[in-house]
């Protein structure tokens, strides 16, 4: 089990990795996961972001997210590399443990927005990046 600021993240076996809310700040980590779960359904679709780990099984309500479990630790000039060249950039950490090695890439695995307004402003903003490419 891994604890971060506002998740819990539980690992099944070498395959799964089950990100649920910490109790303390349980409004900001069910945001954090329904924005993943967005992310992932929503927006990865459209601009194929290749460095985003992909929500296998989320609900709706932010009470767990599903993602596959990536081999970690990932070097910092690794992350670095990610953050700089891909465009339209993601919300995700820089830190190389919020990153892992999927299908020998590496991919983000910390995305999520704790506030309600954080999530508006990137939703906006994903749509006017989506309309400029003539999708969404």
């Amino acid at each position: 089990m891994s604890l971060g600021a506002t998740r819990r993240v539980i690992f099944v076996g070498n395959w799964l990795a089950v990100k649920i809310p910490r109790l303390r700040v349980l409004r900001a980590a069910m945001c954090a996961n329904r924005w993943e779960r967005e992310v992932s359904n929503v927006w990865l679709p459209v601009f194929r972001w290749p460095h985003v780990c992909p929500v296998l099984l989320a609900d709706p309500f932010g009470l767990f997210v599903v993602m596959p479990r990536c081999k970690q630790p990932v070097q910092p000039s690794e992350v670095e590399q990610v953050h700089t060249s891909q465009y339209p950039d993601v919300t995700s950490e820089s830190k190389p443990e919020d990153h892992g090695y999927l299908e020998g890439r590496v991919v983000a695995l910390d995305y999520g927005l704790p506030l309600r307004s954080m999530v508006e402003n990137e939703r906006a903003r994903y749509q006017h990046m989506a309309s400029l490419r003539g999708a969404a």
